[in-house]
């Protein structure tokens, strides 16, 4: 498609610029002149033509090259936020993942499946305070990226789960959906 569209405005630029020389020579006849001012008169009267017919053309090149400058600016935009969502994850996983010893997973599966205003929960919550902080900003990261750029937010659901297990990811998702959600509508992250 871009490559059809770029020979059809190539040809049509091609036959722009050879239409005042085909003119000039249907009107005044092919040959050459004796008289310098013959020569004047022709160069005088195709750089007339040439003039504007050139700066339109030069005008549209920068045009699609001011384009084709926004378009790479937006793209390295989103790389760059790309890699430093990607990143912020992983090191919020890696720090989940040195602080969740045994006894801390299993708080984290008996949180999970407490209710809600649970004796328990409270002591439970204020001893994984820590871990269910830094999975609410993996959380806030997966959701606002998957606003942008939803195709790409199953690989950023999967780091926490390299770093840790889906079944940990699925009790802290759970945990938090359970005893720290504010908002009904909020997404699980991790189901089963």
């Amino acid at each position: 498609m871009v490559n059809l569209k770029f020979k059809i405005v190539l040809v049509l630029s091609v036959l722009l610029l050879c239409l005042p020389i085909i003119f000039y020579i249907y009107n005044f006849g092919l040959g050459i002149w004796q008289e310098h001012s013959d020569w004047a008169v022709m160069g005088s009267a195709l750089g007339g033509i040439y003039t504007p017919i050139l700066a339109i053309l030069t005008l549209a090149v920068l045009i699609k090259q001011l384009q084709l400058q926004v378009q790479v600016k937006n793209y390295e935009q989103r790389e760059m936020s790309r890699r430093l969502v990607f990143e912020m994850v992983e090191k919020f996983a890696t720090k989940i993942s040195e602080m969740a010893d045994d006894t801390q997973v299993e708080y984290l599966y008996a949180l999970s499946e407490l209710p809600k205003n649970e004796l328990q929960a409270a002591s439970l919550k204020s001893e994984l305070m820590d871990i269910m902080t830094l999975w609410v900003s993996i959380r806030a990261y997966i959701i606002n990226y998957n606003k942008i750029e939803p195709d790409l937010s199953i690989d950023l659901r999967s780091i926490p789960i390299l770093h840790l297990t889906f079944r940990v990811c699925y009790d802290i998702d759970k945990a938090y959906m359970i005893h720290l959600s504010k908002s009904s509508d909020e997404p699980f992250l991790y189901q089963m």
